[in-house]
């Protein structure tokens, strides 16, 4: 890290325990030394949302969900925020393709209903979100929707349309327990992992 702070289990889990909305969140971030650089998207049932990203201790924020503002923000695993994209303009080319991806996808429709999003999370890369490359350290461990209205969490583990959704509920106590699930591993290859300019 380029700095001394914070790294981003600390920062997640102080926003979660100080912070009622979006608007809290920011404050509290701003306030933070963050060591680690990091894409965090925030969400509040005001349907306010933000997209943080930190990088070398500095920190870059988009919001959304507000009157002339963008009904939506996604990233990735690279710099999207244009101020910052200079100082890392190369991204893996999943990372792209993902990030194109998904943007595609919002846009395809005026409407979109939570099981598309489903499908759409659960589709195999390049078409949707979903990728095996466990040996290649590159894997879905699991996709998750979020309705922030309910403060429910669907989850898929493993990208995979077998191992089913499951509900969580933030207001709800989460017993422990176990499931097994199906997990297929494949070879990733070489054009995944490279490195592309950011368009």
């Amino acid at each position: 890290p380029a700095i001394r702070g914070l790294s981003f289990f600390a920062v997640l889990r102080t926003l979660l325990e100080n912070c009622k909305d979006v608007s809290e969140a920011l404050v509290m971030l701003k306030k933070m030394p963050i060591a680690y650089n990091i894409n965090l998207l925030l969400a509040d049932r005001s349907q306010r949302i933000a997209l943080v990203e930190t990088m070398n201790g500095e920190m870059a924020v988009r919001t959304a969900g507000g009157v002339k503002e963008p009904t939506f923000l996604c990233a990735t695993n690279h710099i999207v925020i244009e101020e910052f994209q200079d100082r890392k303009p190369m991204a893996m080319r999943n990372s792209q393709v993902r990030y194109d991806t998904l943007r595609s996808f919002v846009n395809s429709s005026d409407k979109i209903s939570e099981q598309q999003i489903k499908d759409f999370l659960l589709t195999k890369y390049p078409d949707g979100m979903t990728a095996w490359y466990y040996s290649d350290w590159f894997g879905t461990v699991k996709s998750v929707v979020m309705d922030v209205n309910e403060g429910r969490f669907s989850i898929c583990w493993g990208g995979r349309p077998e191992n089913g959704w499951e509900d969580f509920y933030v207001d709800r106590k989460v017993v422990n327990h176990s499931k097994e699930i199906e997990v297929q591993n494949e070879p990733g290859n070489k054009e995944f992992f490279e490195f592309v300019p950011i368009a």
